[in-house]
C-alpha cells in the first residue's frame, strides 16, 4: 500500500554542498533501506514534478497534487509555504480511492499542530525531526495495518477543513441538558471565566449506532477558540481506528503494532496481568498477523523488564501494586467517585461514566494521562496554550477545555464536584434525545398494523444526506460508511442505506467521491460560481449534488421510489423527502 513517506524544506538548502539539510524526515514502509542520495533524489523529482504542474496548469497554484508515475502515485501537499510533505503510495493499491489518502495527509498535519506547534515555530531542526517521527512515522503505520479506518470515517474524513456535527432531536423539557451545563459549571463562580468551552460528543460504537446522523459534535459553548475542528477530527479519527477511546488513547500512547500469529496463541490463562496491559485484536485477513492493540509504551516496557526478571528469580509475576498505576475503563461497574451514593447500591444500574484524561490520575503516569496540552493560533503572535481533560458518559465525550492559569482544574474535590453536574447534564441528555417510551412504542404499533408495503417505506427516512457548510466548517451526514444492527436502528435517526452490506457501502463512498471530484474539476474549468448534477449511481441509487462557494450538498435517493416525481429543479427529481429536507436544511451563515 504505502511506499514511503518524507517531508522536506527545500528554503533550508543554499547549494550543493548542505542540499542533505532539506531531509526533515523520510520513512519506507517496505522495509527497504536507501541511501542518502537515493532520498535526496527523490525529493528532487518531487520539487520537479510540483515546478512543472504549476507551470503547465492555468489556475491558480495549489498547496496539493496527486502525480501518477509509472508503479507509483505520489501525493504532495505544501504546508505553511515552505515544506512539502509527501506520501508514496503502490499503483497497485485500488481499494481506496486517492483522495481519501490526501485528506488524510492533510489531517496529520493538522494534528501535529493540534499538540505540537506549526513547523516554522520549531527552529531547531533535530527537535523537528524528532517531533515528526514520532507523530507521521506511527500515524501513517496504525493505517498500513488498520486501513478500514479510513472506510469506517467515509466521505466524512475526506473534508480536512471541516468536523460532522451530529444531529439529535431533543423532547422539550423544563430544563434542557444544555442550561444545566451553562448555569452549573460555565456560569458558576468557581469555573467562570476558567473554563474555556465544554465540546459534547455522541461517539456510539459504528455498528450500533441508532443513525450515523447522530454520530459526532453536539456542540460547544464558545466561538473564542480555534481548534474545534482539528480536536474533533482528531477524536473521530482516534474512534475510528480504535473503537474505544480509553486513557491510552487519548493520551496518544497507543499504536497498532504486528506480530507474528504464534505469539498471541500461546498465552495461558494464567497469564492474567498481561492481558490487562495489551489487548488482543483478531487479524486482518489480508496480513495473515495479529494486531496488538492498546501498546502503552513505558508501562509495557517497564512491565516487561519486571515480568522477566521475577520469572528468572521465582518471583510471582502478579503485581498489583504496579498495575495499580494502569488506568482502566470498565464500562460495566461505576466506582462511587463522588461520596453521595450508598455503598450498598447496585451499581450496574449506574451507566458507565468517569474521567479518562484528568489531574486525578497517578502522578507515575505521563503527563498526558492527567492532561492535554492544545495549541490555540499555533505560529501566531497570538498563540496561546490550553488545558483539556476528557469525560465520558455511556456514548458521550466531553472535553473541557480551561484556561492554562486555571490551578482549580487540579483539585481534587473540584473535579469530583465537576464530574457530578456532568452526570446530571447527560442523564437529561439521553432522557430527551432517546425516549423511547415515547418515540419507539408507538412506531412498533404501527408497524404491526400496516402492511408491509407501508411498513418498508415508512420504517426510516428515504433519502441520505451530506452538507459541508464552507462558513462554520460544520459537516452534517447521514449516509453511513458502516452497516449498522438492527437492534440498534432507530426510526427516528436512520436511513435506507443503513441496511446496505459492508462492500456495497463502501463502493458507494467511493462513487461519491468520484462524483464530487468530477463536478469540482468541471466548476474549475468552466470557471463558474455553482455547479449541481444529477446521476444516477448503481444498486439503483441516484444522486444530487451541488457544489457553491457556501456550501456542498450531497443527496442520495433510491432511484425506483422517487422517479415519478417531477419539478422545477434536480432536487425535485428525488422526490417530497428530499424536497422537504433541501428546504430546511440551514442555509449558509
Amino acid at each position: 500500500m504505502f511506499q514511503y513517506i518524507t517531508v522536506f524544506d527545500p528554503s533550508r538548502s543554499h547549494g550543493e554542498d548542505d542540499i542533505h539539510q532539506q531531509l526533515l524526515l523520510y520513512h519506507s514502509f517496505i522495509g527497504s533501506e536507501n541511501s542518502l542520495n537515493d532520498k535526496l533524489n527523490q525529493i528532487g523529482v518531487i520539487q520537479g514534478l510540483w515546478s512543472l504542474t504549476n507551470s503547465l496548469s492555468k489556475e491558480d497554484e495549489k498547496q496539493e497534487k496527486v502525480v501518477h508515475l509509472h508503479g507509483k502515485i505520489l501525493i504532495i501537499i505544501r504546508v505553511e509555504s515552505r515544506f512539502f510533505i509527501c506520501l508514496s503510495v503502490s499503483k497497485d493499491d485500488n481499494s481506496i480511492n486517492h483522495q481519501f489518502y490526501l485528506s488524510h495527509l492533510w489531517h496529520c498535519y493538522r494534528f501535529f499542530t493540534l499538540w505540537h506547534s506549526t513547523f516554522t515555530s520549531i527552529s531547531d531542526a533535530r527537535e523537528l525531526t524528532n517531533l515528526l517521527n514520532e507523530h507521521f512515522v506511527p500515524f501513517w503505520c496504525d493505517l498500513l495495518v488498520k486501513p478500514d479506518t479510513i472506510i469506517k470515517k467515509g466521505i466524512t474524513g475526506l473534508f480536512h477543513q471541516s468536523h460532522k456535527m451530529a444531529e439529535l432531536e431533543f423532547v422539550h423539557c423544563d430544563q434542557s441538558w444544555e442550561s444545566l451545563i451553562n448555569q452549573d459549571i460555565l456560569l458558576e463562580s468557581e469555573s467562570y471565566l476558567g473554563i474555556k468551552d465544554i465540546l459534547i460528543y455522541h461517539l456510539p460504537k459504528f455498528e450500533q449506532s441508532p443513525g450515523y446522523k447522530t454520530y459526532g459534535l453536539v456542540r460547544n459553548f464558545s466561538n473564542d477558540i480555534d481548534f474545534v475542528t482539528n480536536i474533533s477530527n482528531w477524536i473521530y479519527h482516534s474512534h475510528a481506528l480504535y473503537d474505544n477511546l480509553s486513557s491510552h488513547v487519548l493520551a496518544s500512547n497507543t499504536h497498532y503494532k504486528e506480530t507474528p500469529a504464534d505469539i498471541t496463541t500461546t498465552g495461558t490463562s494464567s497469564n492474567n496481568v498481561t492481558s490487562q496491559t495489551r489487548t488482543i485484536v483478531p487479524a486482518l485477513t489480508t496480513t495473515g498477523e495479529t494486531i496488538l492493540h492498546n501498546l502503552t509504551l513505558p508501562i509495557s516496557l517497564a512491565y516487561d523488564a519486571v515480568q522477566e526478571v521475577g520469572t528468572t528469580t521465582g518471583i510471582s509475576n502478579s503485581i498489583s501494586l504496579f498495575m495499580d498505576y494502569l488506568p482502566k475503563w470498565n464500562p460495566s461497574v461505576v466506582t462511587n467517585m463522588f461520596g453521595r451514593n450508598s455503598p450498598k447500591e447496585d451499581c450496574t444500574k449506574i451507566p458507565p461514566q468517569g474521567y479518562l484524561i484528568s489531574p486525578l490520575r497517578s502522578n507515575g503516569l505521563p503527563g498526558n494521562y492527567r492532561q492535554r496540552i492544545v495549541r490555540s493560533r499555533a505560529g501566531t503572535p497570538d498563540k496561546k496554550d490550553y488545558r483539556c481533560i476528557f469525560w465520558y458518559y455511556r456514548d458521550v465525550l466531553v472535553c473541557v477545555v480551561s484556561e492554562p492559569d486555571f490551578d482549580k482544574i487540579q483539585d481534587q474535590q473540584y473535579l469530583e464536584d465537576l464530574s457530578y453536574k456532568l452526570s446530571c447534564s447527560m442523564e437529561k441528555f439521553y432522557a430527551t434525545a432517546f425516549p423511547k417510551e415515547k418515540y419507539e412504542q408507538p412506531q412498533l404499533k404501527q408497524q404491526q398494523t400496516q402492511p408491509l408495503s407501508a411498513q418498508s417505506h415508512n420504517k426510516l427516512d428515504s433519502i441520505g444526506f451530506a452538507l459541508m457548510d464552507k462558513r462554520t466548517n460544520q459537516f452534517r451526514c447521514s449516509i453511513p460508511s458502516w452497516p449498522l444492527c438492527n437492534e440498534t436502528k432507530s426510526y427516528r435517526y436512520g436511513t435506507f442505506l443503513d441496511s446496505m452490506p459492508r462492500d456495497k457501502l463502501w463502493e458507494l463512498q467511493q462513487e461519491l467521491v468520484q462524483f464530487l471530484r468530477s463536478l469540482q474539476n468541471s466548476r474549475r474549468k468552466k470557471n463558474s460560481t455553482s455547479e449541481e448534477r444529477l446521476i444516477r449511481l448503481s444498486n439503483g441509487l441516484v444522486c444530487f449534488i451541488k457544489d457553491c462557494p457556501d456550501e456542498i450538498a450531497l443527496i442520495v435517493g433510491n432511484w425506483f421510489d422517487e422517479t415519478s416525481h417531477s419539478g422545477p429543479t434536480l432536487v425535485s427529481g428525488l422526490g417530497p423527502s428530499a424536497i422537504r429536507w433541501w428546504n430546511q436544511r440551514k442555509p449558509p451563515g
